[in-house]
């Protein structure tokens, strides 16, 4: 039985249980002498009060409790670093793809909810001075999760940081606190957001939305298939300055049910495990293309004839 219906369960038999004492109340009062009518709804507002402290008490140290169950997904996720070499671009994707895995299944357990991940890592292109048009590129999402998203799906797998507001913010403060995370619970409500999704997806109508409506929905016209996401950079360390080398997201079709306090520090420890192979893999693809491009240059050098 999945967390998400237990919890309906519980809300439910709680319902139940406070409505079978309020009737019982009401009922005895009717029969009960006057002078004690005011003790038997003492009684029942002291009850009432206890059932939701106690409801509210299993509901914060539940969640509490689920952190400790990711403890294993993130043993899981130092232990396949330890299994493997990470000599080749092969290696180093396995090794990302079996953490990507054990990350979504973490987010799943918190949150009770169904989790996305996805990495990406940025390349300066053709023009390194121009940070608006670093390129992105898709590295890795968990298994479950490439059916749901056509980005991933489409031919074009790579995309421009000025694209994407978010990641564009925390390239800019870059070693700064405003760089540590990007977090929203609620994206609809942030006209200010911008990602490359929308040129799959579609553009999210910004229009205002009537307010008895905005009680019972999202904002009109929002397309992506995600409404809460953290995003915190992947760093690395070059002669003693931070680089992002990569960046981790972790999203929900779910409104609010990310907690800034726990959250934030959990993809990050997830980030500092993707740093090494990400770097490698870095490091591989960035070794092939040189020598790929050499033996371009090669061939199309004019050789003199012996």
């Amino acid at each position: 039985m999945s967390r998400g219906i237990t919890k309906l369960l519980q809300l439910i038999a709680f319902g139940s249980g406070i409505a079978t004492l309020f009737g019982f109340a009401t009922g005895w009062s009717t029969v009960a002498p006057a002078d004690l009518r005011p003790t038997v709804w003492t009684l029942l507002g002291i009850t009432c009060a206890s059932f939701i402290s106690l409801f509210w008490v299993q509901a914060r140290y539940s969640r509490r409790a689920r952190y400790a169950e990711v403890l294993a997904s993130i043993q899981e996720s130092a232990r396949l670093l330890n299994g493997l070499a990470l000599n080749t671009a092969d290696e180093c994707q396995l090794a990302i793809d079996r953490i990507m895995d054990e990350l979504a299944e973490a987010f799943s357990i918190v949150t009770s909810r169904r989790c996305a991940v996805w990495l990406k890592r940025i390349s300066s292109g053709p023009q390194p001075t121009d940070y608006l048009k670093y390129r992105l590129h898709d590295v890795a999402r968990d298994k479950k999760s490439k059916w749901r998203s056509k980005l991933f799906n489409t031919s074009r797998s790579e995309h421009l940081l000025g694209e994407n507001s978010h990641l564009l913010h925390l390239f800019r403060n870059t070693g700064e606190p405003q760089g540590r995370c990007f977090f929203s619970n609620n994206l609809p409500s942030n006209k200010q957001y911008r990602s490359s999704g929308f040129a799959v997806y579609g553009e999210a109508s910004w229009g205002d939305t009537p307010w008895p409506k905005k009680l019972f929905s999202t904002l009109t016209g929002w397309v992506l298939p995600y409404r809460s996401q953290i995003v915190v950079p992947v760093m690395s360390r070059t002669d003693g300055k931070p680089l992002i080398c990569g960046y981790l997201s972790v999203d929900s079709a779910s409104k609010n049910i990310f907690d800034w306090r726990y959250d934030v520090t959990l993809l990050e420890v997830f980030a500092d495990i993707l740093q090494l192979p990400l770097q490698k893999l870095n490091t591989v693809i960035q070794e092939q293309k040189e020598m790929s491009d050499a033996e371009l240059q090669h061939d199309r050098t004019p050789h003199e004839k012996p």
